[in-house]
């Protein structure tokens, strides 16, 4: 079982500013993607306060981090950084993985044109 390890995150501010300023952006009304093609395929995640409590932020964190760490293939090669809007606060756990499988899909045929 493939585990998510610390070279699958992005972890540094300067890393995150990059993918934000140079990277392709795409949305739903829950999440927004931030796509930076590079040789490596790393997650990166933004949960501000204005999302829920510690709770339902770091719930959150887990089942986008799980989605990753489980589907990998899925995901284009590049640095993924997913931004948290508030309203993803108030979804299930399923409802969460369908709306970050949405953004992948839109990232990938993007992607190859």
């Amino acid at each position: 079982m493939p585990c998510f390890k610390k070279q699958d995150k992005i972890l540094c501010a300067q890393e995150f500013l990059r993918v934000k300023k140079d990277g392709v952006r795409a949305g739903n009304k829950n999440l927004l993607l931030l796509f930076l093609k590079t040789d490596f395929t790393r997650l990166g995640l933004i949960v501000s306060k204005k999302v829920g409590n510690a709770v339902v932020r770091n719930r959150i964190k887990r089942v986008l981090r799980e989605h990753f760490r489980i589907n990998k293939e899925k995901y284009p090669q590049g640095d993924c950084v997913f931004i948290i809007k508030s309203i993803a606060a108030n979804l299930t756990n399923s409802e969460l993985r369908k709306s970050l499988e949405d953004m992948l899909a839109c990232v990938k045929s993007t992607n190859k044109s």
